[in-house]
């Protein structure tokens, strides 16, 4: 088994990396030294920059996230300031931005763009591919950031830097290990990190790997849920119910990843730093559990089989970096990133049918005199589908006594690999299909931009900025099936980014801010000629009259940073205008395929306004007590255009209830750190007409709110070990997060021990 052998593979690599270590340590001149050691730390070349003081960041560093001990990004940012997430299965979700989420905020690795080409809107399972455990910084920007960078930042930015190795002044270099071991209880699961680091005066390097891996849940007060496959040879009477063999865990929710990351960084010069890195993620299977077991809508799952078999991302990328040596410079420094994505992955789908026992599989099931029984049909539907993307960045930035300029261009290219075949399982034939997306396709994206910051008067900064965009799409025509259903065009738009905003400083520590922002979306592969079966018994239909997505951003807010006290509350509004939706179409006059799923295609249909709040505090309410609270609170009203055949206004589709978490922590002694913390979510009742009120993921009437405390503990006895303990979801409560297809767990214990020699 694919799986099986790469296990094999990171055990003996993590190995290799401890041997290795052990014997650079063992090398004369590096541990015999009795000198002290000097070591400098220069700010990571791709840490995010907001662009200007006054936008809404929501800020992580490497602590943090080890302190949730995450099965993925998702899990990493939850419940921090402005963030929601969803998740169709664990292992992977979808972090929310102001209402908006996947294809409509743009993700960075490192300055990379993670967004492909064939991304889709709502939950997408390459957030996933992203190791937790690698990254140094997560950095998430609240509102509309197209102008800085780039498409997709309709509302915001997630900006993810991994590690890099320090640069040590000591005879023969500074060598280190740092290897992290996490298990939870339930479900059941481990992680595993080990990296090793190499450090001299103009050199320095970081291998790391990371393999972790979770159970089925338990969901809380040993809620049963349906065995994945039980129903599969059911029979019912008609109209009546399946009634499969239960479980007291949701099988088919474990998971597990394996990920590594290497980088290199070198003093070229004076001032002049290159800095090449590589990632690789792979992700043996994903399976759909919303699609395999009925939640709430339905009475039979959507799919006898559904997952993704393997789904992997690899990604490199080299960072040329200037900083000016002379402090009175008007220039600043400039950089030059060039860098390449794969995202792959491999989709085995199997449907089900329903055959009437004693009348003929061809007697329609209302008519059936007998039994109904469930049947995997006898096909699997295969595919393989790509993305390869290179992406150059270049920027400068020039400052004066009281002004700054940040200008840049950037570009990048993505390319559609795909394929797609139906197997006959009793013939053990393959059939081509058409694919998904034509393959061959591409996206080409450009940019100019500037940011002005100026400080007209004392303790007020103002800054705006301006991108302009180029966006050209080339759509092939699909190599199999009837080409004039699917035919090739080509399509060129040009496009305007703004920002702007201001900060008034009342008193040190203390100030209001504001900002307004145009984000541009160019449509992608996906919307214009996604092909194939979508959730809900949809079937995508290509489209080729697809416009740019925009949004108007705004918001205002108040910050205070005093001594150890940190401060935040922002109220938004962020109006989505031409934004894509899948609307009813025909084929050959036919409005639904033989398997019954219903023709839509991409169409720009509808407009989405978004009003909320976002604040957080962390204060120290003593040298020892601290608190720490975050409140999320946000409706949305989506207005649809008469092609989608929706209702003219109604709720907009998977925005959060209101939510917010509590914590009090205390420090006994300063290698002791306690805290107790409750995150609460009241009901979402406000339900998207028909998309909420027909998704398998929502109950009826909305989704219930949950209260679930944790404690934790973090021990540091020395500035090389730190013990982690903590209990999740201390009361057992049932936690369902809207529009998630899964259940959280129960109550949980975990423990972890992270150590650097």
């Amino acid at each position: 088994m694919l799986h099986e052998r790469a296990a094999c593979a990171w055990l003996g690599a993590m190995v290799a990396l401890l041997a290795a270590s052990r014997g650079a340590a063992a090398e004369p001149g590096a541990a015999a030294s009795t000198d002290p050691l000097e070591v400098t730390v220069e700010g990571e070349p791709n840490a995010p920059d907001t662009g200007a003081t006054a936008r809404a960041v929501t800020h992580l560093d490497a602590e943090q996230i080890l302190d949730v001990g995450p099965g993925s990004l998702a899990d990493a940012v939850r419940g921090q300031a402005g963030v929601s997430v969803q998740q169709t299965s664990p292992g992977q979700g979808t972090v929310y931005v102001r209402g908006l989420s996947s294809r409509e905020v743009l993700h960075l690795v490192d300055g990379v763009p993670l967004n492909a080409t064939i991304f889709r809107a709502g939950n997408n399972p390459y957030l996933g591919l992203v190791d937790p455990y690698a990254l140094h910084t997560v950095d998430v920007v609240r509102g509309a950031a197209s102008v800085v960078h780039g498409s997709d930042a309709l509302g915001g930015v997630v900006a993810l830097a991994t590690r890099l190795a320090d640069y040590a002044l000591v005879e023969g270099g500074l060598t280190s290990v740092r290897a992290y071991q996490g298990f939870t209880v339930a479900p059941f699961g481990s992680t595993s990190r080990v990296a090793l680091e190499h450090g001299a005066e103009h050199w320095a390097v970081h291998l790391g790997l990371s393999y972790f891996q979770r159970g089925d849940i338990r969901p809380g007060r040993g809620l049963p849920s349906p065995v994945e496959g039980a129903f599969v040879g059911l029979e019912r009477a008609p109209g009546g119910a399946y009634l499969p063999e239960l479980s007291g865990t949701e099988q088919g929710t474990a998971f597990q990843t394996y990920a590594g990351d290497a980088s290199f960084r070198a003093r070229l010069a004076p001032g002049t730093e290159l800095v090449l890195r590589a990632q690789l993620a792979l992700r043996p299977e994903l399976r759909r559990y919303d699609e395999l077991v009925p939640l709430f809508k339905s009475t039979r799952p959507a799919r006898a089989e559904s997952a993704l078999e393997p789904l992997y991302r690899a990604m490199t990328s080299a960072t040329l970096r200037h900083r000016a040596t002379e402090a009175s410079s008007v220039y600043r420094g400039a950089s030059l990133l060039v860098g390449w994505q794969r995202l792959h992955e491999d989709v085995r789908r199997r449907g089900l049918s329903e055959v009437c026992v004693g009348g003929g599989a061809t007697v329609a099931a209302d008519d059936c005199p007998g039994l109904l029984r469930l049947v995997a049909r006898d096909t699997r539907d295969l595919e393989s589908n790509g993305s390869d993307a290179v992406s150059v960045r270049a920027e400068t930035d020039l400052a004066g006594r009281a002004w700054k300029l940040r200008a840049g261009a950037d570009a990048a290219h993505d390319r559609v690999s795909s394929a797609a075949t139906t197997l006959a399982l009793d013939t053990r034939v393959e059939t081509p299909a058409p694919e998904r997306f034509p393959t061959g396709s591409s996206q080409t994206q450009a940019g100019l931009f500037a940011l002005a910051e100026v400080e007209p008067v004392r303790d007020l900064v103002l800054y705006a900025g301006l991108r302009g965009a180029l966006f050209h799409l080339d759509i092939r025509a699909r190599s199999v099936g009837d080409p004039g259903s699917s035919p090739a065009f080509a399509r060129t738009v040009l496009d305007l980014a703004l920002n702007t905003g201001a900060r008034l400083e009342l008193a040190p520590g203390l100030s209001l801010v504001a900002n307004a922002g145009r984000g541009v979306r160019a449509p992608n592969v996906q919307d214009f000629s996604g092909l194939g079966a979508r959730a809900k018994g949809r079937f995508q239909l290509p489209n080729p009259d697809v416009r740019p997505e925009h949004t108007l951003s705004l918001d205002a807010g108040i910050r205070a940073a005093v001594g150890r006290t940190r401060a935040e509350a922002y109220v938004f509004h962020l109006r989505h205008l031409d934004a894509v939706a899948l609307a009813p179409t025909t084929l050959a006059g036919a409005s639904h395929n033989a398997a019954g799923e219903r023709y839509e295609h991409s169409v720009n249909a509808a407009r989405v306004d978004y009003v909320g709040l976002e604040s957080a505090l962390d204060a120290a309410l003593a040298r020892s007590v601290g608190v720490e609270a975050r409140l999320l609170a946000m409706i949305g009203t989506q207005y649809n255009d008469p092609r989608l055949e929706l209702p003219a206004v109604t709720p907009a589709d998977r925005v959060p209830p209101v939510s917010g978490s509590l914590a009090l922590w205390v420090e006994p002694v300063r290698e002791l750190r306690l805290e107790l913390g409750a995150h609460a979510r009241l009901p979402q009742r406000r339900l998207n007409d028909p998309v909420n009120l027909e998704d398998n993921r929502i109950p009826e009437g909305g989704t219930p709110g949950f209260v679930s405390l944790r404690a934790e503990g973090r021990f540091r006895p020395v500035a090389e070990l730190t013990v982690r303990l903590a209990l999740d979801n201390l009361t057992d409560a049932v936690i369902l997060e809207h529009g998630s297809g899964f259940y959280r767990p129960g109550i949980n214990g975990s423990a972890s021990v992270e150590a650097s020699y």
